[in-house]
């Protein structure tokens, strides 16, 4: 699964530029209360995206039940595969952040970590909006054959 992980976050969709920082500060927390605020912070983002994701699951199988085109079928069909992968991981994400706060229970890094995670936790201007352009393409494709059959 971690292979799967590591594999899919090399791909361009937007919610890992939001999701990696949220991890990075959680992992890099320097006291307790910010351990806990970054934990929430990460838990309900991480959630909250599943949740979601599994919506657009369902969206994309309601489109290939309804369509009678083959091209149409396929969209949905890689819409679905791509949101349920997307649901996988950060599932996957989630129950590691809960095995590393097991693991590492009252223990903390320096404050220069810390910083490191400001440096290494973002991505650049230009990775963002190539993968912000990249989701928005795949949603806008999908909502409007969507809305065709809905």
């Amino acid at each position: 699964m971690k292979r799967f992980e590591i594999w899919f976050s090399k791909l361009p969709f937007s919610g890992k530029c939001v999701i990696r920082p949220a991890l990075f500060r959680l992992y890099l927390s320097s006291s307790l209360d910010e351990k806990r605020k970054n934990l929430f912070f990460a838990v309900t983002l991480l959630s909250l995206y599943i949740i979601f994701h599994l919506v657009q699951v369902k969206m994309g199988l309601d489109l290939f039940l309804v369509s009678n085109m083959v091209f149409i079928k396929m969209i949905a069909i890689v819409y679905l595969l791509v949101n349920l992968s997307v649901s996988t991981v950060q599932s996957y994400l989630l129950i590691r952040i809960f095995a590393f706060l097991s693991k590492h229970r009252g223990k903390y890094p320096s404050p220069r970590a810390s910083t490191f995670a400001d440096d290494y936790g973002s991505y650049s201007a230009k990775e963002t909006i190539k993968s912000v352009i990249f989701t928005l393409t795949g949603q806008i494709v999908f909502l409007v054959l969507y809305t065709t059959y809905f």
